[in-house]
């Protein structure tokens, strides 16, 4: 199988394996922020992440619709459902499906293809969640990034796909749907934010982005690769509400098991586990291990919880009575 999700040496660290690769170290120009107002359009797409990572999602919504406006911006057009090439494992026939995945996220957006174009529709601003502004973000960047998907029959130098292949653009559709929410949200982060952050990438499709020519990893790629952690760490933080959490590692533990481990300073760890089901299916799922290490699903995990955090006010005041 082709680890495609799984980019460079995936040994076991108790440090995170990437630096932080947060635009809003670098400073905003007054330029793009300008430029954001007034021609969305001209933006490109790591000059939309700086702004994403600098000033948050919603403010960014806000800033390229203008004060007060209502109009959604004009761009729309970054993300294309694609079929493979001719005579490959394609589900692009299946497209339909993928975008009802996505509309089962949120109640806060829904998602509609015009031709191949993924557009959206805001609902309720205020309930947008952190994958929803992500998702705008993503859409509204400029650069299009297509998705061409491919069912699991699909094989990258002979062997099977996981979730995505950057050099190839390939979507392994059965893996997404798979996959549980989380993972499903998570998968779709990491991949678009990667692509994103590779320069011209629809004319390089094809081509070998991730690796030279001496079958290592590429300074480009690995950037890119980094970027898309580091948007999944601040994905699961928006989840949990907890700014703590952070990538700790990525392991291939062999026989189509692969985890990505996250940690909290709280002391609980997330772990993002793709494993071989039917048909050599590899769709993720995210689980919880609790500071006594019982594994929990995350459901049950945020409302143990809030439950806690809940009772720990009504607690204090008991304990200081006489």
């Amino acid at each position: 199988m082709s680890h495609e999700r799984v980019h460079v040496a995936s040994q076991r660290s108790s440090q995170p394996r990437h630096p932080a690769h947060t635009a809003g170290a670098t400073q905003l120009s007054a330029d793009t922020i300008e430029r954001a107002q007034t021609q969305p359009d001209s933006l490109q797409a790591d000059e939309v992440l700086q702004l994403q990572q600098t000033l948050g999602n919603q403010a960014v919504i806000r800033l390229m619709r203008g004060d007060g406006a209502t109009a959604l911006p004009a761009i729309q057009r970054a993300i294309e459902l694609r079929p493979p090439g001719r005579g490959e494992a394609s589900a692009f026939e299946r497209r339909e499906e993928l975008v009802e995945r996505l509309n089962r996220q949120s109640e806060a957006i829904q998602y509609h293809l015009e031709d191949r174009t993924l557009k959206y529709t805001i609902v309720d601003e205020a309930a947008l969640t952190n994958f929803d502004q992500r998702m705008i973000a993503f859409i509204d960047a400029g650069p299009i990034v297509p998705f061409r998907l491919i069912t699991n029959e699909g094989l990258i130098s002979g062997n099977r796909l996981l979730i995505d292949s950057v050099d190839s653009a390939y979507v392994d559709l059965d893996d997404m749907l798979a996959s549980d929410d989380l993972s499903f949200q998570m998968n779709i982060i990491h991949f678009v934010t990667e692509r994103l952050g590779i320069r011209n990438y629809e004319r390089r499709i094809g081509t070998s982005i991730a690796q030279d020519a001496a079958g290592n990893t590429t300074p480009e790629f690995r950037r890119a690769h980094a970027a898309g952690i580091d948007a999944e760490t601040a994905h699961l933080r928006s989840v949990f509400n907890d700014p703590t959490i952070r990538f700790v590692f990525e392991e291939d533990q062999g026989r189509g098991r692969i985890v990505f481990g996250f940690r909290s300073r709280e002391g609980y760890r997330i772990f993002h586990i793709f494993t071989r089901g039917r048909q050599s299916v590899q769709g993720g799922h995210v689980t919880v291990r609790t500071t006594d290490r019982r594994n929990l699903t995350v459901e049950a995990f945020l409302a143990e919880r809030a439950a806690a955090q809940a009772a720990a006010p009504a607690a204090a005041p008991a304990a200081a009575a006489p």
